[in-house]
């Protein structure tokens, strides 16, 4: 049996009467019709109906419901205590009231309910009743003074607000020479005729923002006393009372603030558009120009994006969750707060069903939710601007979405502005049209597999990413915010800066960008880097003078540990080639040799190498960074930005840039150089002014990665970089470059637990990045600096080379850092034959 009573939202503070199966005894829940705004009601003991009959004075003649054995032996839960005091209500009902959040559970209360009912003013503060009086006092004042300053704007200032609604156009993303990138924003095609749509999909419309649109002229008067009074209660701006003509007008307005300026401003130009329009027109403007999330600024816009459909071919509930966004788009976002967008249209629905519109039978309504509720397997970072045609989307979008959260540019209208970027538009379309197609014969050529066999652990992960999506956060989960469902597709990212100003060049996320592929991999996924770390480790033990470029290290079996607990790393081949020289081993990026570096560098070393490149601040270094000897061989994540950003100190004389993306916005309100005011652009800390090697160790680095760049794959003489693979070739990783450009490509899959047997980052990521840079590219020129030496070495025993030796090559040194000793060839006994031929690793 429902029983009703009535209850005061604690939001909007209207009275509705909650019909509750009081008989069940469990936490009920009931929905404001005026709001949505969820409630809570603890019924666990059956206190509600027992206490309801008391004060109806039914006790004596209906006996009182048993409540369950369970909750009559167990003591009910201890109330969490309120954050802030309910608001008074007709007979007090207090509950801690659900919104509807991102996760499966909330809070409740257990109703207590009064027998008498106080007056509302006796139970104020002294205080409060004060503030009370003198706020209601100065809202009759704002009122009258509106009532007789909303005098409507003359006609030309209306026609001017018109055409510049009609003029406005989308933002202009351009590259570093001026030439337009990308536009992002509304186009024509994106707009609709009153008539396009439906009649029931306009009575929808109207019921939910403006009931009595046909009959007003442009504002309602009662509607924003009523408004202002509740405010005023509340000590806060809690309750809007807008018609959509003057929504129009803000939306001309540009202007969001909430303020009795702003509204003043509203009145005004509302007035003025109902004397210049025909209500049909205010109409028309309204739904091809209202913000309605991720970058859609029409009804037309937002059903294509939503739901790939045009206006005319949605369902009840598809359209009715578009008006429901029109409150607070990102609040109600379908693809970030699918619960509470779904508690908003059910408000709304039920409002609707009870005013006795034509509306869907509840059944229907529930089985129409499905096309709803399936949003929320999106990426919460997509926008409408995947369905555009021009290159450059990742960056565009990327620079938008920074503006916006910066408020340079408003999100929630176009603004006509001009950005410029350090993009260059010729190695940007290079970049996105050699990526896919690269991409493409990978898929061809190579099958993935999956490598993961706990099943535990994988339905965690799968829980999580579930909660970073309904959130709407991205959440470094291994290394990666993935969908609910990957499609097992290899992808791939690219981009390039330059070394010297840390201007990026060409920032490429994906093989397209598309619905369902939006996340921009280059800044927004972290991988193990496998070997390409590697320079890295090597870099650091020579600016500490522990190893020079001939020093030979063992690449010999290496085991940590015992029985269960047992390491023992191999090489990509599985097989050891014993003592080599350092360049040698980088060159050919052996594992071992690498390790047994780190292990000389030592923990310390090896956490303020990790600092100095990529975690400049504590906090990032304490989250993301572990020591451990596995280190040096790339089990550490990180972006492809991170990676090109600490790659270009060797082709920088030691230096490490900020990066930058985005140079000046212009707009009609503003201009600002975001070269000065944001060198946060891409989310990194910024970078030391110190630097981090000396010019003859970038020098000498630079000399190294000659040799690994030569034996990586790409076919380009003189680049200088290195591959990586990680562990069962889930990430593939070439980082490189020349003179004025250096590279990060990775190839792998969204989805952790797909491996590439077979694959490596020599056979698909050096390859891309070598047809990249080919075109016109200008290796870096190594140079012999100050406190540098150059000697023939042996290679086979890491000495000086005799004259004699046939083995003898030139090799370069810092200063002070060289071999000992000379190497024995041309010695006839046989130990230094032996000696000569062999060597000897010079630390194991």
């Amino acid at each position: 049996m429902r029983h009703a009573f009535e209850h005061a939202c604690r939001r909007c503070t209207a009275v509705f009467s909650p019909a509750l199966e009081l008989d069940n005894f469990s936490v009920l829940t009931a929905a404001c019709p005026h709001c949505g705004y969820a409630h809570g009601y603890d019924n666990r003991d059956g206190k509600i109906l027992r206490l309801l009959r008391e004060k109806q004075g039914l006790t004596e003649s209906h006996p009182e419901p048993e409540a369950p054995v369970e909750a009559a032996l167990t003591p009910p839960p201890e109330p969490p205590a309120l954050e802030t005091e309910p608001a008074p209500i007709p007979w007090t009902t207090t509950a801690v009231e659900p919104e509807y959040q991102d996760t499966d559970s909330f809070e409740q209360n257990e109703p207590e309910i009064t027998r008498e009912r106080e007056p509302w003013r006796s139970r104020l503060p002294g205080i409060r009743q004060v503030v009370f009086v003198a706020s209601t006092l100065a809202t009759l004042l704002v009122v009258a003074v509106m009532v007789m300053q909303a005098i409507p704007v003359s006609d030309e200032e209306a026609k001017g607000y018109l055409a510049q609604l009609k003029s406005r156009e989308a933002d202009v993303v351009l590259d570093r020479n001026g030439h337009e990138l990308n536009r992002l924003g509304v186009s024509g095609s994106e707009k609709a005729l009153l008539t396009d749509y439906p009649r029931w999909q306009i009575d929808t419309l109207l019921f939910a923002e403006d009931k009595n649109f046909f009959h007003h002229h442009g504002v309602e008067y009662t509607a924003i006393l009523r408004a202002v009074l509740n405010n005023a209660l509340r000590l806060r701006y809690a309750q809007g009372a807008s018609t959509i003509t003057q929504q129009l007008a803000r939306i001309m307005l540009q202007n969001r603030h909430k303020n009795i300026l702003r509204k003043l401003s509203e009145i005004r130009l509302a007035r003025a558009l109902e004397s210049q329009l025909s209500k049909p027109k205010i109409l028309e403007l309204y739904m091809n120009h209202v913000y309605l999330g991720h970058g859609n600024y029409s009804f037309p816009s937002a059903a294509k994006f939503y739901y790939d459909k045009s206006p005319a071919e949605l369902t009840y509930n598809e359209f009715l969750s578009i008006v429901a966004l029109i409150p607070s788009p990102e609040r109600y976002s379908p693809l970030r707060n699918g619960r509470r967008l779904a508690g908003r249209m059910g408000a709304l629905y039920e409002r609707m069903r009870a005013a006795g519109a034509k509306v869907p039978d509840a059944a229907a309504y529930q089985a129409g939710m499905a096309a709803v509720t399936t949003q929320a397997e999106r990426f919460s970072t997509e926008t409408a601007f995947g369905s555009k045609s021009r290159v450059a989307l990742w960056p565009a979008q990327y620079a938008r979405d920074f503006l916006t959260q910066r408020h340079i540019l408003s999100g929630e209208n176009q603004n006509s502005a001009r950005v410029y970027t350090t993009i260059d538009a010729e190695l940007q379309a290079r970049a996105e049209a050699l990526l896919a197609k690269h991409v493409q014969n990978a898929r061809q050529n190579f099958r993935s597999v999956i490598r993961s066999a706990d099943q535990k652990e994988i339905r965690l992960k799968k829980k999580l990413q579930n909660a970073v999506l309904d959130s709407g956060l991205l959440l470094d989960l291994g290394g990666l915010p993935v969908a609910r469902e990957a499609d097992g597709g290899l992808q791939a990212a690219l981009i390039a800066l330059s070394p010297r100003t840390g201007e990026i060049l060409a920032m490429v996320g994906g093989e397209s960008f598309q619905s369902k592929n939006q996340l921009n991999r280059t800044v927004q996924m972290r991988r193990q880097t496998g070997s390409a770390i590697k320079p890295f480790i090597y870099a650091k033990a020579f600016s500490q003078h522990l190893i020079h470029a001939a020093t030979l290290i063992d690449d010999t079996p290496y085991v940590v540990g015992s029985g269960s607990k047992t390491w023992a790393p191999e090489n990509i081949n599985g097989g050891f080639e014993g003592p080599m020289p350092a360049r040698d081993a980088l060159a050919k990026s052996r594992n071992i040799p690498a390790i047994r570096v780190g292990r000389l560098v030592g923990r310390d070393g090896v956490t303020e190498l990790f600092s100095d490149f990529f975690f400049q601040s504590e906090n990032a270094l304490s989250e993301r960074f572990s020591y451990d000897e596995t280190v040096a061989i790339g089990t550490i994540s990180l972006s492809p930005l991170e990676m090109a950003r600490a790659f270009s100190v060797f082709l920088n004389n030691g230096f490490l840039n900020d990066p930058l993306l985005i140079t000046r916005v212009e707009s009609a309100e503003k201009s600002a150089d975001m070269r000065k005011t944001h060198v946060d652009q891409l989310g990194l800390t910024a970078a030391s002014k110190d630097r981090l090697l000396s010019q003859a160790e970038a020098q000498l680095m630079l000399s190294l990665l000659k040799s690994s760049g030569k034996k990586s794959g790409a076919g380009v003489s003189g680049i200088v970089g290195k591959t990586g693979t990680s562990s069962e070739s889930r990430d593939l990783w070439f980082v490189g470059g020349g003179k004025e450009i250096v590279v990060a490509v990775w190839f792998g899959y969204d989805d952790m637990r797909y491996a590439i047997p077979g694959a490596t980052g020599s056979a698909l990521a050096a390859k891309l990045a070598g047809d990249f840079l080919r075109p016109g590219f200008k290796p870096a020129d190594f140079k012999l600096q100050p406190g540098m030496v150059r000697l023939r070495v042996c290679p086979l025993t890491g000495r000086t080379a005799s004259e004699s030796c046939p083995h003898a090559r030139s090799e370069v040194f810092l200063s002070g850092v060289v071999p000992e000793g000379e190497c024995l060839h041309g010695i006839s006994d046989e130990q230094s034959d032996f000696m000569a031929v062999m060597g000897e690793s010079q630390f194991r």
